[in-house]
């Protein structure tokens, strides 16, 4: 569900409360009703944007397999949860070098700087991932070999 879905249903949702609270005769139930539409109307108050953007720059060895990326990435967030708080905010930026093992294994090694609600975070990272299937555990020549066939029923 995205979050205009969400506050539309929380808005449904307390219109609804508030129209059974009117219709409903016994005063205790009536007053439960009205006090669902107010949860209702706060959790409709709850919101949340960011925004996330990264930039890799890639090398590449003599044979044009991907050595490895410099990557550049930054983050802005901000969020309310209508509980009388000021808003929430975020600011990170992150510097890091991935390697690349094959065509499906990865590791990364990371260093991170935030900024939220004004509080400083530093931290670092490895970070690795190991594809199972991959062309590349066949060997090149192998590789090789099988692009330059024709597909089958080509001709």
């Amino acid at each position: 569900m995205t979050g205009l879905q969400s506050w539309r249903e929380e808005k449904q949702s307390a219109w609804l409360y508030r129209s059974l609270a009117d219709c409903e005769p016994d005063p205790r139930v009536a007053e439960l009703f009205r006090a669902l539409a107010t949860a209702a109307d706060r959790q409709a108050g709850t919101w949340a944007a960011g925004a996330a953007m990264a930039w890799r720059h890639y090398r590449y060895g003599k044979n044009y397999d991907a050595l490895g990326a410099l990557e550049i990435a930054g983050e802005l967030a901000a969020a309310d949860d209508d509980v009388g708080t000021k808003a929430a905010t975020r600011m990170a930026g992150r510097l890091g070098w991935i390697w690349t093992l094959n065509r499906a294994s990865t590791m990364r090694a990371s260093a991170t700087l935030a900024v939220e609600s004004g509080e400083f975070f530093v931290g670092l990272a490895f970070e690795g991932t190991y594809g199972v299937l991959d062309v590349g555990f066949v060997g090149a020549s192998t590789y090789r070999s099988l692009r330059s066939e024709p597909a089958a029923g080509a001709e």
